[in-house]
């Protein structure tokens, strides 16, 4: 398979479990009046954990059985999810609709990552996995602008009737591009050795921790910022979804930035990167605090903290991939259900901070979160590196 066509489908396999799960965040408050719970974030935060679960599942299924296999079944129950979201009439039965759309389309962002080490030489994984990120980022930069539209013109459901049609399109793809293809990975029954199981499960666990800790941080401004912007009054659906979009563009930059600079990038550059991170959100509270919300000081640190966020993806996906070719569904699965796992954390507790701090509850959330991955980075460079590994 062509390095064109493996970036293709793992940019369009992970562009659209985004867009599953984030399309609908600039309706949250219209779902909030449409289902009077109180807790409209939840329904991202049940994607995310109910993706966590999934995608243990998937890896475990993608390198026994084929990535098209599994992606087929995924998509299906994913497709059968969205159907439940898009017909809901009760709040249970739209979270139910959401958690089946989650286990389904988890398959896809594993897959998505395991093609690629199936691929790729662990030197060309950095560079690789920034291409896929500045494209994974294009794609889906129209997803929060075409959730306001949607949810303005056609109401709250209209984002799951796009995802429906989106799912359609990758099916299409699956069959077509993949048609049977396996990987060359090792069966379920094999007895890895002591040298492999070293070289996967290091940066396996320690990179998946921190891309939980990280994803946490962004998870949590990215599903309770709609609530702070209300509270600041400054919230309209449009308007937050071209908000949301706007930090698509910053974000493509620190992952060209990545794959044009691997060397500026690697992966133990990525402590310093967070601690610039955790500037930002510093200033942005800072801003919000004196009632400048949308002051160029905070502008500018919110536009700083999406390119640093494209910088550090890249480097820690490519660090947790670099693992024995036959295992990349299973770290990938590994990654992805930690990293998802930490992305639901960190929007739940963000909204329990918002009820002391409606101001800057969330703000205080990413910063224990960045603090702690940056912590972790420290630890996880502190060991020794697995030989597969190259920056």
């Amino acid at each position: 398979m062509s390095r064109k066509k493996i970036i293709m489908i793992s940019v369009l396999l992970a562009s659209f479990s985004q867009m599953a799960a984030y399309i609908c965040v600039p309706a949250l408050p219209l779902l909030s009046a449409l289902f009077p719970s109180g807790k409209s974030a939840v329904i991202v935060s049940m994607y995310l954990l109910c993706a966590a679960i999934g995608q243990l599942v998937w890896g475990i299924l993608s390198d026994h059985s084929g990535r098209a296999l599994t992606l087929r079944w995924g998509l299906a129950l994913g497709t059968v999810g969205t159907i439940l979201c898009i017909l809901s009439d009760d709040w249970l039965m739209l979270l139910f609709g959401r958690a089946l759309q989650a286990l389904g389309f988890s398959s896809c962002l594993v897959n998505s990552r395991a093609i690629i080490r199936d691929n790729c030489e662990t030197d060309e994984l950095q560079q690789t996995f920034a291409a896929t990120t500045v494209w994974i980022a294009i794609i889906p930069t129209l997803t929060p602008i075409a959730g306001g539209v949607l949810s303005d013109v056609w109401g709250a459901r209209a984002p799951f009737v796009l995802t429906f049609l989106t799912a359609a399109l990758v099916w299409i793809v699956v069959v077509r591009g993949l048609g049977k293809t396996t990987p060359a990975g090792a069966p379920l029954s094999a007895k890895p050795s002591r040298r492999v199981l070293h070289a996967v499960a290091r940066p396996a666990i320690w990179g998946s921790v921190l891309g939980a800790l990280h994803f946490g941080a962004l998870s949590a401004f990215l599903s309770n910022a709609p609530d702070v912007a209300q509270h600041l009054k400054l919230y309209a659906p449009t308007a937050f979804g071209l908000f949301l979009g706007s930090m698509t563009p910053l974000f493509i930059l620190g992952a060209v930035v990545a794959r044009k600079r691997p060397a500026a990038v690697r992966i133990d550059k990525v402590p310093v990167l967070i601690l610039v991170q955790v500037g930002c959100v510093v200033v942005s509270m800072t801003a919000i605090r004196a009632d400048a919300p949308l002051s160029a000081l905070n502008l500018a640190a919110i536009s700083l903290f999406s390119v640093l966020q494209g910088m550090i993806l890249p480097a820690i996906i490519s660090y947790v991939m670099s693992v024995e070719p036959g295992y990349g569904g299973r770290v990938s699965s590994l990654f992805g259900s930690i990293q998802m796992a930490g992305g639901a954390l960190g929007i739940w507790v963000a909204q329990r901070m918002l009820l002391i701090w409606s101001d800057i509850g969330m703000h205080a959330v990413m910063l224990v979160f960045l603090t702690s991955a940056g912590l972790v980075s420290l630890l996880m460079l502190g060991g020794q590196r697995p030989p597969e590994w190259s920056p």
